[in-house]
């Protein structure tokens, strides 16, 4: 699986280059509408989401720092040493980012693609991704709220002024000191937000009533109803209405943000198709992939109760990703809703996407389930969540089926539209049947699951 991640990293930055490559020679100016500017402040979010599940995962959820706890080590130590190692993976991602891509352009005899003060911009990025994913990940769980609230607020000026500094070079320094100042902090907060964490009980939600299943067996019933318990519990519907949110909001941005030659002529329908279809996808992974990639995991220590139950492995898979598949088909359809209604009003084109959504559930759905089984990982401190190698390489294969099931439909839509509403149908039908398939095939792997 490592092998193939690096695969398919190379394969990603050949495809930037030759891209590069053909915009040179064919004298395009802007061959992407999007500034170096916003790459980097793009590449600030992915460096603050690793720095804040890595330290969330190590270093506030984690119930083994109790014995480190216990020992005669300042907790200085215990702190900085675990931000160092976020610290080190964030440079060391960008080291071997740059250094492929710099290798690649080499070999192949091509154009520079970035300018020279990308480089240590990239790097700034990286550090303050690492300090502010750090720091976020302790405020977040800071009691009462209106501490909470201070302290967010601080985070989020880091963010603000790194925009500006971003195109102010000598204003870096200046966010990076903010930065550190935002880590002592965190670090003053610290075992305030590990009790909060660790110790803090949630009192049972309002949610926590029966709800009808449409399930006729009591045993996966009863499982369906624990998954169900799980998600309001933990605030997961609140994620979900979140995930739907952003991404109606980020095609309407899109729509405001691209230049007009790119919403009209003859390229336009896929100008559409795609910022939909980004949208779709993000939700899809989010929703459907990576919260299936965790049912089999989080179990850990109810695993061996769950598996000596007199329930075979395949209606375990189906139970525990009944509610996955449930929130994801009614999210995923308004998300591609989005454009339909506030561009052009037909009939037929909601129609359409509604039944896109559909299929793109089940698909997205059906792989997290073959995953989930596949790579469990039962680690206390990730909550069931697989490696990020794994879950990249299970997100591609989303991806490439999605592509399949939906890119089909969507090429025949555009000739007939009938017709393709009909293979929209056909295309959910084979999603669906992959589903079934992937319980059937991910119970297969949960029965030889040897915890």
């Amino acid at each position: 699986m490592v092998g193939w991640f690096f695969v398919l990293i190379l394969a990603g930055e050949w495809i930037i280059i030759q891209l590069a490559s053909v915009s040179s020679i064919l004298k395009i100016q802007n061959l992407f509408p999007i500034s170096y500017r916003e790459i980097l402040e793009f590449a600030l979010f992915i460096f603050t989401g690793i720095a804040y599940a890595s330290s969330l995962n190590n270093l506030v959820k984690a119930r083994k720092l109790v014995w480190y706890f216990s020992q005669p080590m300042p907790l200085y130590k215990i702190f900085f040493g675990k931000f160092l190692t976020i610290l080190w993976l964030c440079l060391g991602l960008v080291a071997f980012a740059l250094g492929t891509m710099t290798s690649l352009i080499l070999v192949l005899n091509a154009p520079v693609l970035l300018p020279f003060d990308f480089g240590w911009k990239l790097i700034a990025c990286s550090v303050l991704g690492a300090t502010g994913g750090t720091a976020l990940s302790v405020f977040a769980y800071l009691m009462p709220y209106t501490k909470k609230a201070v302290y967010l607020y601080l985070h989020s000026m880091l963010y603000l002024g790194a925009w500006y500094a971003l195109e102010i070079p000598l204003l870096v320094p200046v966010v990076i000191l903010y930065s550190i100042l935002l880590l002592g902090l965190a670090f003053k907060k610290y075992l305030d937000a590990w009790n909060n964490a660790i110790v803090y009980v949630k009192r049972p939600s309002k949610y926590d009533l029966k709800i009808p299943l449409i399930i006729r067996e009591r045993l996966i019933k009863k499982l369906a109803y624990a998954e169900w318990l799980f998600i309001v519990r933990n605030n997961e519907h609140v994620s979900i209405l979140l995930v739907v949110i952003f991404a109606i909001a980020g095609q309407i941005l899109a729509l405001q943000v691209l230049p007009h030659e790119y919403l009209s002529g003859i390229y336009a329908r896929y100008t559409y198709a795609g910022i939909a279809g980004t949208a779709l996808y993000v939700a899809a992974s989010m929703l459907s992939v990576i919260s299936a990639l965790s049912v089999v995991g989080k179990d850990t220590q109810a695993f061996w109760a769950i598996k000596t139950a007199p329930v075979s492995g395949e209606n375990v898979m189906f139970a525990k990703t009944y509610w996955v598949l449930f929130t994801s088909m009614i999210a995923l359809p308004i998300v591609l809703l989005a454009l339909p209604i506030y561009m052009f009003r037909k009939i037929p084109l909601i129609i359409f996407v509604i039944v896109s959504g559909i299929c793109a559930t089940f698909v997205s759905t059906a792989v997290g389930t073959w995953g989930a089984a596949r790579f469990p990982d039962f680690s206390t401190w990730y909550r069931g969540s697989t490696d990020i190698v794994t879950t990249y390489n299970v997100l591609m294969l989303a991806l490439v089926l999605n592509v399949i099931f939906l890119g089909i439909p969507l090429q025949i839509y555009f000739f007939d539209k009938v017709l393709g509403i009909l293979s929209a149908i056909f295309s959910a039908d084979m999603g669906a049947l992959l589903y079934v398939y992937a319980c059937k095939l991910g119970g297969k792997y949960y029965d030889q699951i040897e915890k």
